[in-house]
């Protein structure tokens, strides 16, 4: 059936005594050009552009942009760092890097930090070595994505990720969920800032366990516990 549909052109193999095949397909139908690279194993795929089921089947529309996708497992890894954003970049318009949103967000919640920990120590709510070191934290790992320096485009180099980070950004929200338990764990300090208000809202107990005590500091407006 392929000679009927003159906008596609495909290489595909076939499995050494087998059945099964890899497969580049390339699609140029008007307004909904694609292209994708697919393996049988595992069902795996890179799809590109206008996603469609194989046209010879129908051609039945799987949305825009792309798709990564296997039956088996998955891994991304990026020895240098790796950006996964949400923050739009239309036709390229910036080096694949380039996060200054995102910067400034981190920016500002380590301002934060920084502030209230100045606060807590000069009212004895807190010691030194307490919120500030996690401020001090904060402050060499945002340095550490900025980077600094002007971009270098003679030798194609460009100064964020001075340190291999992991950064997740969207200027729509993140949300996390999983039927089963969650667990982050870190080696040195973890951090969580809001500019408006953070909630727990808890099923069961609210267990906390600290080794070395606990400091709660409130800036005004006091402090209320009821049980009901």
């Amino acid at each position: 059936k392929l000679p009927d549909f003159k906008t596609l052109a495909t290489v595909k193999s076939k499995e050494y005594k087998g059945s099964r095949a890899n497969e580049l397909r390339i699609d140029d139908t008007t307004s909904e050009i694609s292209i994708a690279l697919r393996s049988d194993h595992g069902a795996s795929a890179i799809n590109l552009g206008y996603l469609t089921h194989p046209r010879p089947s129908g051609g039945q529309p799987r949305g825009e942009g792309f798709e990564l996708r296997t039956d088996r497992h998955g891994a991304v890894r990026a020895g240098a760092g790796l950006l996964i954003t949400t923050e739009p970049r239309p036709n390229e318009s910036k080096h694949h890097k380039d996060l200054p949103e995102t910067a400034e967000r981190l920016a500002t919640a380590s301002d934060q930090q920084d502030g209230f920990a100045t606060q807590a120590k000069e009212l004895q709510a807190q010691e030194a070595g307490d919120q500030d070191d996690v401020a001090k934290a904060l402050h060499a790992q945002h340095q550490g994505v900025l980077g600094s320096g002007p971009a270098n485009l003679t030798a194609n180099e460009f100064p964020e990720f001075t340190e291999p980070h992991l950064v997740l950004a969207s200027p729509a929200g993140i949300a996390l969920t999983t039927p089963r338990s969650s667990h982050i764990a870190t080696g040195e300090h973890l951090a969580l800032s809001s500019t408006g208000h953070t909630s727990f809202s808890i099923g069961k107990r609210l267990l906390a366990s600290a080794s070395r005590g606990m400091r709660l500091f409130v800036q005004s407006m006091g402090w209320r516990l009821v049980a009901a």
